[in-house]
């Protein structure tokens, strides 16, 4: 793979590696063992190793950040640095996993990836170094990122592969359950007319104005708009 002049070539077998000078349009290629394309850490071996290192230098920058508006005791809310991890962090470590999610697999790609995850959480929950991982994860609301990033490649692959061909056709005799096994039909009988005569039964939030509770509302029939009331 070329890129900013420089080549990555990978072999399973290291005594095959590329080696001599190799140019291109005049051009002298240094032959690398990663390389960074399209924001993803390529190399020669396809461990991720440095992807994952990559993500987490990266995450300790982004960590610094917070740490220069988040505090324990003041900074931004809760609320919107959770907002933050949720729109902004999971997006950018989750890039490209669908390529290097395989990495998971090791225990020690997991790790590297859950402690600065727990990091990050400290200051979305505004917490003590002390607070253990899965204590962490459970006040946050957030599950370990990479059982996130596993299960969000699956549902994908999942999803790809499946159309809805499946769910339409007629059904064989022989493939429905034994009549024994059925289950009643649950017949609902729907009446066009009903009576005007009932009460009307309101519910309110328990809110009020000036020692009063609001009551609104709107009745449609057909798209045509038949009363309108609005009282305390």
């Amino acid at each position: 793979m070329l890129s900013s002049q420089k080549l990555c070539s990978w072999r399973r077998e290291k005594k095959n590696a590329l080696t001599g000078n190799l140019t291109l349009n005049g051009f002298s290629l240094d032959c690398v063992k990663e390389l960074k394309y399209l924001g993803v850490v390529l190399d020669s071996n396809f461990c991720w190793k440095q992807h994952v290192l990559h993500l987490s230098k990266k995450c300790e920058k982004i960590l610094l950040g917070l740490n220069k508006v988040a505090r324990n005791s003041f900074g931004i809310k809760s609320n919107v640095s959770s907002l933050i991890y949720k729109q902004g962090i999971v997006p950018f470590i989750c890039y490209g996993s669908q390529i290097w999610g395989s990495a998971l697999k090791k225990k020690i790609y997991c790790r590297l990836l859950r402690k600065i995850q727990r990091r990050i959480l400290l200051r979305v929950i505004s917490g003590y170094r002390t607070i253990s991982y899965e204590a962490v994860f459970a006040i946050s609301g957030f599950p370990p990122i990479d059982i996130f990033i596993i299960r969000n490649n699956e549902f994908k692959i999942a999803t790809k592969n499946c159309t809805n061909k499946c769910l339409d056709g007629s059904l064989r005799v022989s493939e429905l359950p034994h009549p024994s096994e059925r289950f009643p039909l649950n017949l609902v009988n729907y009446r066009k007319n009903i009576e005007n005569n009932f009460p009307v039964v309101c519910f309110t939030d328990g809110s009020k104005i000036n020692s009063k509770v609001g009551l609104a509302f709107v009745i449609f029939k057909i798209l045509l708009k038949l009363e309108l009331a609005n009282s305390e």
